[in-house]
């Protein structure tokens, strides 16, 4: 089991994943994915107005899923980001939802943005988990 008192997951993975390893993580986080989407989607809504990235990171910090407008992917890992993990019921990190934006300013109110998000999706993991439980 991982230590869930280190950080979150830190940067992305700066490896290059095959396509069938990445295949292999997206089956595996499939649940985190589907309740992550809608989450991401408002972020990047949210950020229209300028180029960002908005992604989901497994822990490894490979990016499973994001979404982005306007940035260029070989400039991201400059870009200036933040994140919030994912946790699962137990308090178990399984990922970390990252937001990267063109622009330094408004930093304080992206986290806390970007802090719901993962409480929202972590929230709901533990939601699911208690109704399974309880089914069983």
């Amino acid at each position: 089991m991982p230590d869930t008192s280190a950080p979150a997951v830190q940067q992305l993975s700066q490896r290059p994943i095959p396509g069938a390893e990445l295949e292999r993580r997206r089956v595996e986080n499939a649940e985190m994915i589907e309740l992550a989407r809608p989450h991401l989607e408002w972020l990047s809504a949210a950020h229209q107005d300028v180029a960002h990235m908005v992604a989901l990171v497994d822990r490894d910090g490979v990016i499973l899923l994001s979404m982005a407008r306007e940035l260029d992917a070989n400039r991201t890992p400059r870009v200036p980001g933040m994140g919030a993990p994912v946790q699962l019921a137990n308090g178990e990190t399984i990922g970390a939802i990252r937001l990267h934006v063109a622009t330094d300013g408004e930093s304080a109110s992206r986290l806390l943005v970007v802090a719901h998000t993962a409480f929202a999706i972590t929230h709901e993991l533990k939601r699911r988990a208690q109704s399974q439980a309880r089914a069983a």
